[in-house]
């Protein structure tokens, strides 16, 4: 069926297009109340979700940033015991305590704060002037579910993922970071700086820190941008890879990008790796944010 004999057929599409776009918003965007942390206080039953593996213990000083940002979606990978049948794309993911077998999944919206996405299949012209709304209007967060990436967005017409204006991630501890989990984030990055529309992007970017003993990072150099200045011709320093960070500015030309500390404690250092972690870990919300922010800003 083609626009014409939609248009004349549904009572939908003889309306004013601002009516359509007033019906879009309270089916796509509807008021939520919230709490402290930015939960929905009656969100639908979601679905189980494999845990996240961190734990954090006091908020960052940059944690109000991303709390003033658009509402937000989070998008997390389901836990495969309660897999259901699904379209979605499917892939596997570490599983096991030790992460060392393989279990097929998929992503799921973890709170659903009320949005009715029907309307986006209705017809190509609805999904066309809906989807924009939709995926402008939220931040996709994926937690440290950096796996659920590209089948997310993969999954998303070209005028959806176009239209996603926000996104945010955190990155694991980097001491702990597997192979897998850099050939994760190394895919994750390159998809979205091929596929995501980077001028029109704001970028929240969490990175778990460690914060050792009772007197926390008192005593701790604090690191300056000279020193990371030194990774772009080098993938690690004293043993801390940061290849990472080079792919991440893959997106470079963002519109906006938040840093902040996911800040857990940790053993007091005993190695050189761990004792730079832990400098790292001080220095993220100051020299690290203001290089990584002003290579990566348009």
């Amino acid at each position: 069926m083609d626009a014409t004999m939609q248009a004349e057929t549904s009572p939908l599409l003889r309306l004013p297009t601002e009516l359509r776009l007033i019906i879009y918003e309270h089916l796509l965007l509807p008021f939520v109340s919230t709490n402290a942390a930015g939960e929905i206080n009656t969100p639908k039953r979601g679905p189980r979700i494999t845990a996240s593996e961190y734990h954090e213990y006091e908020m960052g000083s940059n944690s109000n940033a991303f709390a003033s940002g658009p509402r937000t979606l989070r998008i997390r990978t389901m836990d495969p015991t309660s897999l259901p049948p699904t379209r979605r794309t499917k892939y596997h993911i570490r599983s096991d305590r030790f992460r060392t077998r393989t279990t097929m999944t998929t992503y799921a919206l973890q709170q659903n704060p009320g949005l009715h996405t029907a309307i986006l299949q209705t017809c190509r012209q609805c999904h066309a002037e809906a989807a924009e709304l939709l995926y402008s209007s939220y931040t996709f967060d994926f937690d440290t579910h950096v796996e659920a990436v590209i089948p997310f967005l993969a999954d998303l017409t070209p005028i959806a993922r176009a239209s996603i204006s926000s996104v945010a991630l955190i990155k694991r501890a980097l001491p702990y970071v597997k192979e897998f989990d850099r050939a994760e984030w190394h895919s994750a990055c390159e998809y979205m700086a091929t596929e995501l529309t980077i001028p029109t992007l704001r970028l929240s970017l969490g990175v778990v820190a460690g914060k050792p003993g009772p007197n926390g990072w008192v005593d701790v150099p604090e690191l300056t941008v000279d020193h990371f200045r030194l990774v772009q011709p080098r993938s690690a320093i004293a043993g801390v890879e940061f290849e990472w960070a080079e792919q991440l500015m893959w997106m470079r030309g963002l519109r906006a990008m938040h840093v902040r500390a996911i800040i857990e404690h940790c053993p007091p250092p005993e190695s050189e790796t761990m004792a730079f972690w832990v400098s790292f870990s001080k220095s993220i919300e100051g020299a690290f944010s203001d290089w990584i922010r002003g290579i990566m800003l348009a």
